[in-house]
């Protein structure tokens, strides 16, 4: 019998261009319940990703069938059109999600809120619920398959099987980077930006410029959300995996790091922002698992 085929859902999402108070944007794709929704979710794509990446189409359309609504953060650059600012989004950028959340807070006073982060938005979303935790204003996190220390992981992926994804997400950040040109120009070194094989490489050259860092290292060293883990107030799941293939496994954070919110899940099979149950064929164990802790943390 021929294996089948995965059929990714299509979800009919609803865009609202959100402008940010340094004169730049974001899109946010909507997608909504068909009833008066039980939370609103914030969903945070990887590097590379967008409302249109399939992980977070599954999500959406599962949350949606459990009377959730979901509002997908297209970080800046990353919904297909150009953007205003030379400023990208990255591991470290906390500021833009701090203002959607403030904002959904104020149109949604009574509706419980949550946030999903991926990898690179799951960096992001724990960093920024544990340099402020105070100011937080949602109900709830999940981060899934986290790098939790951005120089082992970019280390790491110059070696191997992790060498094939390094090697393609570089290449379309280089394409990024060429059809940013006229932001980015006079920021960074474009004679020799193809010459930038590794993600080291293109964040000493390319990410900490255009950011406002003093080099790569200072890039990874203040981005890296592990040191922000032990101040993180709020109810937070962070979903992990110890064959996670973009990062080694001593990256994972100890118990006495963590902060009085959060709860750390390390898998033994998983891989990067996979989870795919192997009992039940289609089952993506991930979105059962992010729907069922949501769920479980609105106090009705």
């Amino acid at each position: 019998m021929l294996p089948q085929l995965r059929i990714w859902p299509r979800p009919e999402y609803q865009r609202e261009v959100v402008d940010l108070p340094d004169g730049d944007f974001v899109d946010l794709d909507w997608l909504h319940a068909k009833k008066k929704p039980t939370s609103i979710v914030i969903l945070i794509h990887g590097l590379g990703g967008s409302s249109r990446s399939s992980y977070i189409r599954s999500l959406a359309t599962t949350l949606k069938k459990s009377n959730m609504t979901t509002a997908v953060i297209n970080l800046r650059g990353c919904s297909g059109r150009p953007n205003r600012r030379a400023k990208t989004y990255h591991s470290g950028h906390t500021e833009d999600l701090h203002f959607i959340a403030s904002k959904l807070r104020k149109k949604y006073p009574n509706t419980p809120i949550f946030a999903v982060g991926f990898s690179l938005g799951g960096n992001a979303l724990l960093k920024w619920l544990g340099e402020d935790s105070a100011s937080i204003e949602i109900d709830g996190a999940i981060a899934v398959s986290v790098p939790f220390v951005l120089s082992a992981a970019a280390e790491y992926m110059k070696r191997g099987f992790s060498t094939i994804y390094q090697n393609k997400l570089v290449t379309d950040l280089k394409q990024s980077a060429r059809n940013r040109k006229a932001l980015f120009l006079g920021k960074i070194d474009y004679e020799h930006l193809e010459s930038y094989r590794d993600f080291p490489t293109f964040d000493h050259q390319v990410t900490a410029p255009i950011n406002g860092f003093y080099n790569g290292e200072d890039y990874y060293k203040t981005s890296s959300c592990r040191q922000y883990l032990k101040n993180i107030q709020t109810p937070t799941l962070i979903i992990h995996s110890k064959d996670d293939p973009f990062m080694p496994s001593n990256v994972v954070p100890d118990q006495y790091e963590l902060g009085t919110g959060v709860t750390l899940n390390v898998y033994e099979k998983g891989g990067h922002v996979g989870f795919i149950g192997r009992t039940h064929l289609g089952y993506f164990w991930l979105n059962n698992a992010v729907s069922e802790y949501i769920f479980k943390s609105v106090k009705y």
